[in-house]
This record gives C-alpha cells, sequence and structure tokens, in this order.
C-alpha cells in the first residue's frame, strides 16, 4: 500500500481544527475571500490565505479600478494604500456582507507566519517574492538583492509562491501588509476590541516586506509607520474573530 505524506499545511489546518473543534478552513459566503484558522494570542482567528487582490477591491468598492503603483489585475494585490484607504476599504465590506472583517494585529500577523518570520536564505524565491536578481536588473532600490531569480520584477500574482506551513500565501514579500496596531508583535494582544482602539493610534505596523526588500530589510518583519503612508508595494491581509464566523452556529 502506498503512503502518502499531507502537506505541512493541512496537516497545522487539522490539528488547528482538531484542537479547537472549529473548521480549519472558511469562506466567504458574498465575496469568496478564502481563510485559515489560527490560532492566535488571544483566540482562534481566520487568516486570509492570501493578500487583498485588486479584483476583490473593486467589486467590494463597486469601482473599475484599484490602488496599484506597479503591475495591474484582477489576480494582483492591492497596494499603495495608506491606513485611511485600508479602513474605507474594511468599512464598506462590513457594510456589504455583514462580516466584521480587520486588519491583523502584529501578534496575531506572527502567529500566521509561524515559525517562518525569516527568509529561507537558501533559495528565498522558492518561498517570497523580494528583491532579486529578477528585480535588481529593472529596479535600482540602492539595497542589497538575494542572489536569486523568481521572474518578478515588480508584485506577483497572489498565490505565485508556495504557502507556508498553515498555508498562507505570501505573508514574507510581494506586498507589505498593514497591522492593526503599532507593536512589534511580541505584545501578545489581539482580538477585535483590542483592533477597534489601536486602530484610533496615529502609527501602526507593517509586516512581511514587499518585492523591493532585500536581506537587510528582511532582518525585520515588522516596520511601524505613520497612517498617511502609502507607497507601491504596501498592500493588506483580512483576518476575522472565529468567533464572529460562528457565533450563529
Amino acid at each position: 500500500m502506498k503512503k502518502f505524506l499531507l502537506p505541512a499545511f493541512l496537516m497545522a489546518s487539522l490539528c488547528a481544527e482538531a484542537s479547537s473543534g472549529l473548521p480549519a478552513e472558511y469562506r466567504d459566503p458574498v465575496y469568496g475571500f478564502e481563510f485559515r484558522l489560527v490560532h492566535g494570542p488571544k483566540g482562534h482567528v481566520y487568516v486570509g490565505v492570501h493578500e487583498v487582490t485588486q479584483g476583490q477591491w473593486k467589486k467590494v468598492m463597486g469601482k473599475n479600478s484599484a490602488p496599484a503603483m506597479f503591475r495591474k489585475g484582477n489576480d494582483y494585490p492591492v497596494e499603495n494604500v495608506n491606513f485611511a484607504d485600508v479602513q474605507k476599504f474594511l468599512d464598506k465590506l462590513e457594510e456589504k456582507s455583514g462580516a466584521e472583517y480587520r486588519l491583523p494585529s502584529a501578534a496575531e500577523w506572527k502567529a500566521a507566519s509561524g515559525a517562518e518570520t525569516r527568509v529561507n536564505n537558501e533559495n528565498p524565491c522558492l518561498d517570497a517574492n523580494l528583491y532579486d536578481v529578477s528585480s535588481m536588473k529593472i529596479n535600482s532600490f540602492g539595497n542589497r538583492h538575494y542572489a536569486c531569480e523568481d521572474t518578478h520584477a515588480y508584485t506577483a500574482p497572489v498565490g505565485s509562491f508556495r504557502p507556508n506551513a498553515l498555508g498562507l500565501h505570501d505573508m514574507l514579500g510581494n506586498v507589505a501588509e498593514w497591522c492593526c496596531d503599532a507593536s512589534d508583535g511580541e505584545n501578545g494582544m489581539g482580538g477585535s476590541e483590542y483592533c477597534e482602539e489601536a486602530a484610533r493610534h496615529k502609527e501602526h505596523g507593517t509586516a512581511g516586506g514587499s518585492f523591493s526588500d532585500g536581506p537587510e530589510e528582511m532582518e525585520k518583519t515588522i516596520h511601524i509607520k505613520s497612517n498617511d503612508t502609502k507607497f507601491g508595494g504596501l498592500g493588506f491581509r483580512l483576518v476575522i474573530d472565529a468567533e464572529d464566523v460562528h457565533k450563529t452556529d
């Protein structure tokens, strides 16, 4: 009899499901956002499998275009958004779907990254769209690049790289992702109430790095930025508390 090994992310999802009694996956019934169950610092949360795409932005916002400084297309991530832009999207999404989606706290983002908050330096191009040979040939960002080639000089369609152990794509690279707070992720905080309060602050974290980040920048995966920060390569990922998904079950 042949024996087949389950992918690491499927094993992690099954373990999370077994320990919590909650489904390992969730799909938004209105817009189709996909999520994986993650054991966060303050309880279980569903974390978006992908960064929010331009196609999803257009559907939610009811517009023919989406914020993007570089590659444009429905499967590419939204980028060049500041904190207020993201809040407008979240407000519109809640209005249309009735679901209380939000940004992750830095601690929740770290939990979703698992052990993979550092780049695989043996061949980072397998896992993340970072500043590599492909980008260096076209862009001069003035920083050191990774000595590998992933064929993406700018942003890549979401899911172009293999997922992490929890089944989440692009946790490192492609676009940096806004967090709901200005923490380094070591405070163990999270949840809707905490993020609602943290959203009032003037600074917030951006996590995971982008296609323009090289080895030096990726030594630290969370950076604190002012709310009006906006640049190509800065996007976001959705999170929802598991109790909000299943409160009517």
